[in-house]
């Protein structure tokens, strides 16, 4: 659980070991107050919440995906370093993702509560989680420095 103040994520993650949700083969849901966005390479549809006529928002049948929106990323990512220009997947979204996921790791890992410092990059007052937040090389590895 993730609690952003204005909201609250709840991650749940079963890939390999169930269907995805809704029955899918994997992807992603996004459940609102209204209605649920249900999404992955295959398509994306929104569910709402209510039924019986009392929905709170549109049915949206499911969508078909663009078969070719990987490759699409991929060109687009590899046109961005060679004209030297932003990509349309910027990696401050990428690093969002990876953050939230590895958090969760890390609170699994030392089974506590964690409360993250934006600001300095770290866990507030929380040494066993920060000494997490890098991978431990073995001799002659380093991690990088920028």
């Amino acid at each position: 659980m993730y609690d952003y103040g204005n909201f609250t994520l709840e991650w749940d993650h079963a890939g390999g070991l169930s269907k995805g949700p809704y029955n899918r083969n994997y992807g992603v849901a996004f459940i609102g107050n209204n209605g649920t966005l249900v999404a992955n390479r295959e398509g994306w549809e929104v569910i709402p919440e209510g039924g019986n006529g009392k929905e709170k928002m549109e049915v949206v049948p499911q969508q078909p995906a663009d078969p070719d929106s990987h490759l699409k990323h991929v060109k687009d990512f590899i046109d961005a370093v060679r004209a030297r220009k932003s990509p349309v997947c910027e990696i401050e979204h990428g690093h969002d993702v990876a953050l939230v996921a590895h958090m969760g790791n890390i609170a699994y890992k030392t089974g506590s509560k964690l409360h993250w410092d934006a600001g300095k990059g770290q866990f507030k007052d929380d040494k066993k989680a920060n000494d997490l937040l890098k991978p431990e090389y073995r001799s002659p590895w380093k991690f990088p420095s920028v």
